[in-house]
């Protein structure tokens, strides 16, 4: 049976190469669903971070308001003569 062995290694062949075809195909779709998460991911990390720091600065001006008032009320009262 040499003809039955024959007609086996090359469908045995295409089978291989199917299978890991499908095995690069399945790698590829989940680097492009790793890369679309991560890239959603520093987009929303961006935009909080952004807000957070437009936070941060509106408290440090209104942090220096407060240091200059409570300076300018702790002040001494100036001697008059």
């Amino acid at each position: 049976m040499p003809g039955s062995s024959a007609t086996l290694v090359p469908e045995t062949g295409v089978q291989r190469d199917w299978e890991e075809r499908e095995f690069a195909q399945s790698i590829q779709l989940g680097i492009k669903s790793l890369a679309q998460f991560l890239n959603e991911f520093e987009n929303t990390t961006r935009t909080k971070l952004a807000s957070l720091n437009s936070k941060i600065a509106r408290l440090e001006r209104r942090m220096t308001l407060v240091e200059a008032t409570f300076d300018s009320v702790n002040q001494p009262p100036a001697a008059t003569s």
